[in-house]
């Protein structure tokens, strides 16, 4: 909603192309007036005007409703043009302004321009109006909905941030809390409001470790990351051990302005190692639900047509989910409407199975209402059951809302008849992440922005978090990342360039979540089989980030693609020499030489003569031979930090 709209409680409305032309005219002259909308309507509009001429006339039709365009004579009594530009950038700062004037002079356009008035016509130089309207309104129309795509996407990335299945905070260099998230609150057992503005180890540590983390944080002030265990000290007095990776936090300049730090409870891990199984559960669940909406997402890539996309999706979610049978809902003039819907409709239900339903009545109504989804596990017990669909035997029965430009236009509803189910965390994820797909379809439009310095963080906690599932690979994301960066700038790539560079860096092994324990964690030799499974992760990768609008096409391809050869013999897709995407092929070189250099389950860590040995003897087989020397002279004047 833009500044100034719903004052009045009415629901703002901007003219849809083609639809239309609201136009606000500021004039003393009626005739003047009428004389514009003519010449608006001779260059095809269809004018829905109000003339105002004076400022609370102004001010309060401006509080009303939203105007396609503002055209403004300079020349009205009481109303100073300028003092008029100031109260439409006050209360409508995304309205443009035409100001209209019979001066043929340069100060008065410039005087009118300095104020924000987007054009400037002068009265007999009419041929100027059409065109400067149709500019205008399509540039401000782009400007709201560039902005409702940010607004959409950060939230999706705080909805990430706020839902991790571990803690995350973020302070500044005097250690006071800046963000924690949700699940670090409820590992202390504080409210988010006892953490804010705090000193972190104040509340976080016991006192006898104050002393440790003021080191830490000294050494984290020089730009310094380090992975350690420590005890956190509970509200209610408990002590509970914790892993924590923690590493600066940097402006977008590159100066340290912080610490981020991803935290873990590993108190059962210290008391006996198989627990460590037991704390991925979570996660494993989370894998699941990421294939099954991998799955789902690679089937409505290919479906452009918007009933064929509900369709696909209610055969999905009544297939996984158990239920029996699927419908959608759309919302129209407080009547919830059947569209479509996918199983078979109990003989008892037919009668009922088309009939409108009103907002507010029963589950699905209830749902239309609040925009808030709800699960029944048994219908007959629910106080707002309708007698009717109690009858046709409903049993249990989920209802989600679908959302567009943040306002529930639809519901999805899926019940079982004469027989109950349950569901777990990993059932409802996948619900949900469907809602959201659906949701982006629906509304076609995703406008990629350059992340936040938020963002950034929370793509390394999605690295480091895959690092939780294996600890033999602690602190691979931070190495391969700053070896990356000092890779990408020795070979002069450009600011975007490397935030690419960085973010493909961060997200590598993301596919690797998707991929079972007794595969992944395995101490001995690989079988082809489970090798092939290996393989899989980077095409598992790919397809995660596919809804992640801003990233760039580099940061996906080098996600995809870090394990082809130069001499074609990789995978997944057997690419050969320069059609490997740059930001792949370097990071293969780095991806390699961590891995060669660091101890693993199977290996005891190469030294550095040995790994640069190797890489050398793999230039023109597995790695591009000019990027090699590059790399290699690289890592040979810093081979602990390039």
């Amino acid at each position: 909603m833009l500044p100034g709209d719903g004052a009045s409680g009415t629901e703002p409305h901007v003219s849809a192309p083609g639809g239309p032309l609201h136009v606000l005219i500021v004039d003393a002259d009626p005739t003047q007036a009428a004389s514009l909308e003519e010449r608006l309507a001779g260059e095809g509009y269809a004018v829905d005007s109000r003339r105002v001429a004076d400022r609370e006339a102004l001010e309060d039709v401006l509080r009303s409703r939203v105007w396609d365009i503002v055209i403004a004579d300079d020349q009205v009594p009481g109303l100073d043009v300028l003092d008029g530009l100031a109260v439409l950038r006050e209360l409508a700062p995304d309205t443009p302004c035409i100001v209209v004037s019979g001066a043929v002079g340069e100060d008065a356009a410039v005087e009118a321009m300095r104020a924000d008035a987007q054009d400037f016509v002068v009265k007999g130089r009419w041929a100027r109006l059409g065109p400067a309207v149709a500019r205008e309104v399509a540039e401000a129309r782009h400007r709201r909905e560039q902005r409702a795509s940010l607004e959409r996407s950060e939230l999706r990335f705080r909805q990430v941030v706020e839902n991790m299945g571990g803690g995350l905070i973020i302070t500044d260099l005097g250690d006071l809390v800046v963000y924690a998230n949700p699940r670090l609150a409820e590992m202390v057992g504080r409210a988010l409001d006892e953490l804010q503005g705090r000193v972190a180890y104040e509340v976080l540590v016991p006192p006898d470790r104050w002393h440790e983390q003021r080191a830490r944080n000294r050494d984290r002030a020089l730009g310094r990351a380090e992975q350690y265990e420590t005890e956190f000290l509970r509200a209610d007095g408990e002590r509970r051990w914790v892993q924590i990776n923690a590493a600066p936090s940097l402006d977008s300049e590159g100066r340290v302005v912080g610490t981020i730090a991803g935290i873990v409870d590993v108190t059962d891990r210290r008391r006996a190692l198989q627990s460590v199984r037991e704390l991925n559960v979570e996660l494993e669940a989370t894998a699941a639900a990421y294939r099954q909406l991998a799955n789902f997402s690679a089937r409505i890539e290919q479906i452009h047509d918007i009933d064929a996309l509900i369709d696909a999706g209610l055969q999905d979610l009544v297939r996984q989910l158990r239920f029996d049978l699927g419908v959608y809902y759309v919302i129209q003039d407080d009547i919830c409407h059947v569209t479509r819907h996918w199983g078979e409709i109990p003989l008892k239900l037919q009668a009922l199975h088309h009939q409108e339903m009103r907002v507010g009545q029963g589950l699905v109504g209830t749902v239309a209402a609040t925009g808030e989804g709800r699960m029944i596990p048994d219908y007959r017990q629910w106080p707002g059951a309708l007698p009717g669909y109690v009858a046709a035997g409903l049993r249990t029965q989920l209802s989600l809302p679908v959302r567009r430009h943040g306002a529930t236009v639809g519901v999805i509803s899926l019940g079982t008849f004469g027989h109950l189910i349950e569901l777990d965390e990993s059932d409802r994820m996948v619900a949900r992440s469907f809602v959201t797909r659906l949701e982006n379809a629906l509304e076609r439009v995703e406008t990629i922005h350059e992340l936040t310095i938020t963002r950034e963080q929370t793509f390394r906690a999605l690295g480091v978090a895959l690092e939780y599932r294996d600890y033999e690979t602690k602190g691979h994301t931070d190495r391969v990342v700053e070896r990356a960066l000092a890779f990408g700038r020795a070979v002069a790539l450009e600011r975007s360039e490397l935030q690419a560079l960085q973010w493909g860096a961060y997200l590598h092994d993301l596919g690797k979540i998707a991929i079972p324990d007794d595969i992944l964690l395995k101490p001995g030799r690989l079988t082809p089989e489970e090798f092939a499974v290996i393989r899989n992760h980077t095409v598992y990768g790919f397809e995660m980030t596919r809804g992640i609008p801003f990233l760039p096409d580099a940061t996906r391809s080098l996600v995809r693609n870090h394990h082809e050869r130069w001499n074609g013999e990789g995978y997944p897709d057997g690419l050969r020499g320069e059609a490997i995407p740059l930001m792949a092929r370097m990071f293969s070189l780095v991806d390699v030489y961590d891995a060669l250099v660091s101890d693993r389950p199977y290996k005891q860590a190469w030294t550095h003569p040995a790994a640069v040995e190797e890489i050398r003897s793999q230039a023109g087989k597995q790695f591009d031979p000019e990027l090699t020397e590059v790399f290699l002279e690289l890592i040979a004047k810093a081979p602990d930090r390039a």
